[in-house]
């Protein structure tokens, strides 16, 4: 008892002189502090529910949840001990409060509150923040227009720091795709000149058991330039796709370190890829090696790339796009794209077959 009548006293010095006490006997100050303290109680144990509701809440928001069944069950359990908890300090809050509002009936600041409302209130509820216990000449505690600024401000900082993260993974996907265009591409010319580095950067991949159950030397390469291809199908297909946007993204979010760099290294494998489609090569169909890129880059100087580049601006030769930014032919072989993949196999027999595919192609990955 003596602790909590120290306390007691501790609090009355930290409200200090309040208009809402003008009138209100020392002797009857323990009422408005009963109060004080319920309400303090109640926002605790408000905060401390909340805080144990957000798995669930993400699970009904369709957000990945790792709690399990039993995990749930626990949870429900201990939400409903948390619930009863503040159910009891509220109705002790509606109680002192009441004991205030009979002594004092015409002080009638602080209202009460039943438990439904109670939990539809948000943590920077106005509720809370009412400026009649501590703060009460503080604009942010009790001038609705400042409270409403500075939840505006924390939205505005919430939102640059999204545009912030946005911005780093836009450069992450870029970059991922210009180190895998300079990954395959090599290989894929490599193979088309039968440049001796190729096979024998390739001897990992040849020895794989997959591989070995097939005799011919040539069959085997002709695998792996499938397989190939179609790693270089779905790359290709998802730069052009990117490229209506990416250089603006980057441009209107930095600036970052290398973003020049990596401008220019996206631009000029959009330029090869465009040169490729226009002259009759970059093959959309799986496996169609020889076709993807055939002779088209032999011999052909940067200044010519540039060149061609330039018509594309201008329209006169590049190939046209879709609303949606995709190229026009890519929509005429979807149905072609991934045809090794697990999610192309649509019976069960094939599914054993696709999923030694899969480990080829992870193979041929790692030896790129």
């Amino acid at each position: 008892m003596r602790d909590i009548q120290l306390q007691i006293e501790q609090q009355r010095e930290r409200v200090g002189a309040n208009e809402l006490l003008a009138g209100v006997t020392p002797e009857s100050e323990s009422l408005f502090l009963k109060v004080w303290w319920a309400k303090t109680d109640l926002r605790q144990k408000f905060l401390a529910l909340l805080e144990e509701k957000r798995p669930l809440d993400a699970v009904r928001m369709g957000v990945a949840s790792k709690l399990g069944t039993d995990g749930k069950e626990r949870l429900i359990i201990s939400l409903r001990k948390r619930t009863a908890a503040l159910q009891a300090v509220l109705n002790t809050y509606n109680r002192h409060l009441e004991a205030f509002h009979l002594a004092f009936p015409l002080l009638r600041t602080i209202r009460q509150i039943e438990y439904d409302e109670l939990m539809s209130l948000d943590a920077d509820s106005p509720f809370w923040n009412d400026g009649v216990f501590t703060n009460h000449e503080e604009p942010w505690a009790v001038d609705s227009d400042t409270q409403d600024g500075m939840r505006l401000l924390a939205r505005l900082t919430r939102g640059q720091e999204e545009v912030r993260r946005i911005s780093q993974e836009i450069r992450r996907a870029t970059r991922w795709a210009v180190t895998e265009h300079k990954r395959i591409l090599p290989l894929m010319f490599g193979l088309t000149s039968n440049i001796d580095w190729t096979n024998s950067g390739l001897q990992s991949v040849l020895n794989h058991p997959i591989l070995q159950t097939i005799s011919n030397d040539d069959d085997q390469m002709d695998s792996i330039k499938s397989i190939l291809h179609n790693h270089f199908i779905e790359l290709s297909s998802l730069q052009l796709h990117w490229n209506t946007k990416v250089v603006s993204l980057i441009s209107e979010s930095g600036p970052y370190e290398n973003d020049s760099e990596l401008v220019n290294d996206w631009n000029e494998q959009i330029m090869r890829l465009t040169l490729l489609r226009a002259s009759g090569n970059l093959s959309m169909i799986a496996g169609d090696f020889d076709n993807a890129i055939g002779n088209a880059l032999d011999n052909v100087d940067e200044t010519v790339l540039r060149n061609f580049l330039a018509q594309d601006d201008d329209g006169n030769t590049a190939p046209t796009n879709t609303q949606d930014g995709r190229p026009d032919e890519q929509d005429n072989n979807n149905d072609d794209d991934n045809l090794l993949a697990p999610s192309a196999v649509r019976d069960a027999d094939q599914f054993e077959l696709a999923l030694e595919w899969e480990s080829l192609n992870t193979a041929l990955e790692n030896a790129i």
